[in-house]
Parts: structure tokens; sequence; C-alpha cells
């Protein structure tokens, strides 16, 4: 059985009342398919080039941004997802939907280390991304700790100021302030 297809397999079994966190780690890259797009250039000249699709790979298995993006952005209950793998900025938009939140190490290009995802999870774990000391962890919270925790690192925060590498969250429906991913009383 394909990554894609244990995927749909999976979604297939998530109802309205369920809640769905997936995270995307792994290698992300970005190939150039047999599909061809046409486009004017600024002069007018019409030019044809092939289309660029991100994906990730597990293995010798790779499940593309687009695919990815139809199969759980339309999941029926609310999702959040977290991207860390390279081009994971393109399955954040790709998955971005009124009904879930994405978040994404490096809204675009290549993902470097793991400070973004540690720093999320220790954030939750240890309540320590409660920054209104309301009891518990948002989205929204999770996501501006581990920013600040990245950024706290010297190689990280160069990344970040040289814009190779910035977290960003994709919020349609305006839950990242609402969606709790710990309570910690």
């Amino acid at each position: 059985m394909s990554l894609f297809q244990w995927m749909v397999e999976q979604q297939e079994r998530l109802g309205p009342e369920d809640e769905l966190y997936v995270h995307v780690t792994g290698h992300g890259q970005i190939v150039q398919t047999k599909d061809e797009v046409e486009f004017i250039k600024k002069n007018g000249q019409k030019k044809v080039k092939r289309k660029w699709v991100k994906h990730f790979t597990i293995g010798d298995d790779h499940v593309d941004s687009i695919d990815f993006g139809k199969l759980y952005g339309n999941a029926p209950g609310e999702a959040v997802m977290l991207f860390d793998h390279c081009y994971g900025g393109e399955f954040a938009r790709e998955s971005a939907r009124p009904t879930n939140v994405t978040v994404t190490q490096a809204s675009k290009g290549s993902s470097f280390g793991s400070e973004f995802p540690n720093a999320w999870y220790d954030g939750i774990r240890s309540c320590d991304a409660d920054r209104n000391q309301d009891g518990t962890v948002t989205v929204d919270e999770a996501k501006a700790h581990a920013t600040e925790v990245m950024r706290s690192d010297g190689g990280s925060d160069m990344l970040y100021k040289l814009g190779l590498m910035r977290p960003a969250m994709y919020d349609q429906g305006g839950k990242a302030s609402s969606t709790i991913l710990k309570t910690c009383r």
C-alpha cells in the first residue's frame, strides 16, 4: 500500500466530531512535472514552461502538496497541521481551509534543523507556550513560542533574518486562538 493510499484510508475514517493533528516531517523537494503551463511574459512574448510541484518523501513513496491539500484540507472535523520539511510552506498553503489551522517552519523554500518543532512540542508539554496564563496552550501560542525559541538560537535567527526560514500560520477560519492543544491545569 502506498503512503497516499494509507492517508486516504485514514481520512475516510474521520467524522465531523473528530479532531485531526498531522505533523509532516522528513524530506521535501520540488520536482518538475510533464504538465506544461503557458504564460505571457511582461514583454508580451508567450512562453511554455513545465510545472513544478512540491512533494515530501518517505522511503520510495511521495505525496505532493496538491493531493495532500485536497485530502486533508477537506477533513470533516477540525484539524491542526504542522509542516517542518523543505517546501512545507506550500503544503501549509494548499491545505489551509476555514476548518483547520496549518503551521509551517519555513513559509517558502528549504527548512533547516529541528528547533521549531522541538520548541513547539516542548512549549506544549511544559505549558511554557501558555502566553496569556489561562491554563491552556492554543495553536497561535504554540507558534509564537516556537518562533521565539527558534529566533533565540543564533543559527536559526540568522536564517530568519535572511528570510530563508520564516515560520508561518494559515488560519482562514480564525481558529488559531481558540484551538486548544493542551490544558495545563
